[in-house]
């Protein structure tokens, strides 16, 4: 059943509906800090911030602008990244992101050439420049050492090296992880972790289920592996 969430502008006749990103495609490859839009006084009054998305790595066809704004009651503080069509008043949707620790949101990256970074948008994706200020952490380093799970694109496997002889870890489903290293054999990205019986949150020293190597991507291109920004 499709999530549908229905967000009304503050101030504005806008009514903007935010897709269920769990529905979506989730492929990233990296997450970019950017703190001058991230800040912790993003709708705390007028502001001028915002970040130019263009068609291509080069300031020439601009086709989005994102931008913050309120949304709800008059006294809400709930305060959201819109993205808007050149020259339009109301925004198009919502801006998916993804957060790197507790309340620090991100953008989601898909590609990048230089200081540029292609990154997911309501829609599709687009591309911003980065600042000096800005920072780009890889899904590997998001991930490596922190509370961390096996989604449920993980396909069940652990393999006694990247590419190697797996064998299939029978009723075990998105377990509790750590990420102890991570490599590229032929283009593709693996990870060794230790498998747990229960989270670090309820056991001060988890049982260990399984040590081995797991692909980072399903076949689908969906992450394997996803980290909690806000820890227990």
């Amino acid at each position: 059943m499709l999530l549908l969430i229905i967000h009304i502008l503050l101030g504005t006749n806008c009514r903007v509906e935010e897709q269920d990103y769990s529905k979506v495609d989730r492929f990233y490859t990296a997450v970019a800090k950017a703190p001058e839009f991230f800040t912790f006084k993003q709708c705390a009054g007028p502001t001028n911030t915002r970040v130019e998305v263009f068609a291509t790595p080069a300031s020439v066809k601009k086709t989005a602008e994102i931008r913050w704004g309120k949304a709800g009651e008059t006294d809400s503080h709930y305060c959201l990244p819109f993205v808007y069509q050149p020259q339009q008043s109301c925004p198009r949707g919502v801006l998916p992101v993804l957060e790197d620790d507790y309340e620090e949101r991100v953008f989601v990256v898909v590609e990048r050439s230089g200081r540029w970074v292609r990154i997911r948008l309501d829609k599709g994706t687009g591309w911003i420049l980065l600042s000096n200020r800005d920072e780009l952490v890889l899904y590997e380093e998001l991930v490596m050492g922190r509370l961390a799970e096996l989604t449920r694109d993980w396909d069940g496997r652990i393999h006694s090296r990247p590419g190697g002889r797996s064998r299939r870890l029978a009723g075990v489903s998105q377990p509790s992880v750590t990420v102890e290293d991570s490599r590229r054999v032929d283009g593709k990205l693996w990870f060794r972790v230790r498998v747990l019986a229960e989270s670090p949150c309820r056991a001060r020293e988890p049982r260990e289920l399984a040590n081995g190597w797991v692909r980072g991507y399903s076949n689908q291109r969906q992450p394997t592996v996803r980290h909690f920004s806000r820890g227990c």
